[in-house]
């Protein structure tokens, strides 16, 4: 047998000509605060699933490292799926590959959204004079993955209003910012982040630019 017969068999034995496996169908499960199990047990969780506006599952495709019919890789799932469960607004996340079929592999992507909003209440009393404060925190608003926060608190060295509002992903990628703006009686805070983390072992650079 000549060389060239010989290589090639050698190549196909060990399945060198076999088309990669690619990423088949990806399907997104995004889960209310509490499961069907947990709402049952109270009128008081199911109240809160009907309070709470759940993920958009166009939200949670914004973190996927792939995408359908792309070359499968492992580590692209391990990946997204810790970038997921970093994210304030979810309680839980899983990102499963199926079995092969036909050259492909679908994934499953399952999340689970935490309590997203924190109202709270402050008041004392210090040097004679009385502290009040309030806030609400929605870190999830209207089940886009954003956050905002209003606060107000009055002290004995100045009264303050202060928004906050930060996205996670920018325009469908990893771009992040955080932009905050604050009233008070003798100052005021002008806040704007933009960063691009490390969010994969493959990830070349990042940035972060920070105005304050």
């Amino acid at each position: 047998m000549k060389p060239s017969l010989v290589l090639l068999a050698l190549l196909l034995g060990t399945g060198a000509f076999a088309e990669p496996l690619r990423v088949g169908k990806v399907t997104i499960r995004a889960l209310d605060v509490y499961s069907d199990d947990e709402a049952n047990r109270g009128a008081l969780f199911g109240f809160a699933d009907h309070l709470h506006m759940e993920t958009r599952q166009s939200v949670i495709r914004k973190f996927l490292l792939f995408r359908e019919g792309e070359p499968f890789r492992a580590e692209r799932l391990a990946e997204t799926e810790r970038n997921l469960r970093s994210q304030r607004f979810l309680k839980s996340a899983s990102v499963v590959a199926q079995p092969p079929h036909d050259g492909v592999v679908d994934v499953v992507v399952t999340t689970q959204d935490s309590w997203s909003i924190a109202p709270e209440t402050q008041s004392g009393n210090k040097g004679g004079s009385s502290q009040l404060g309030a806030s609400i925190v929605e870190t999830n608003l209207l089940g886009s993955g954003k956050a905002m926060a209003l606060r107000w608190d009055k002290t004995v060295d100045r009264t303050r209003f202060l928004i906050d509002y930060q996205d996670p992903t920018i325009n469908s990628s990893y771009w992040k910012a955080r932009i905050t703006y604050g009233m008070n009686s003798d100052s005021y805070d002008h806040v704007f982040n933009l960063r691009l983390p490390l969010y994969a072992f493959a990830t070349p650079w990042s940035i972060d630019f920070d105005y304050d």
